[in-house]
């Protein structure tokens, strides 16, 4: 990235298909929203991607992308999805997705 003078990596953590960020507050989105727990970020990982970037150049944005792409959060927390429609409910906005399966 820095040879082709990008300097900001803008992450997106998680998205609607797999949830692959380890949560010591709420494991069970990523031991049942991520594909596999072979594939999950854990907050080291987080931090050594961090790193390398800073030494070099680059700032690194990680996104926890709400209240779209959390179809993957649902399988984790099942009460998570009814809050979200919820909220947007409240301000009028109707979705095509209201739940989670």
């Amino acid at each position: 990235m820095a040879m082709a003078k990008f300097n900001v990596l803008h992450w997106h953590i998680v998205d609607d298909p797999s949830f692959p960020y380890y949560s010591p507050t709420f494991p069970s989105l990523a031991e049942k929203g991520a594909y596999d727990m072979n594939h999950v970020y854990r907050i080291s990982d987080i931090l050594q991607v961090i790193s390398f970037a800073e030494n070099h150049g680059i700032v690194v944005v990680p996104e926890f992308d709400t209240p779209g792409h959390t179809l993957s959060w649902g399988k984790g927390l099942r009460e998570l999805p009814n809050i979200l429609v919820r909220v947007w409910a409240h301000l009028g906005v109707t979705t095509a997705r209201s739940t989670v399966c």
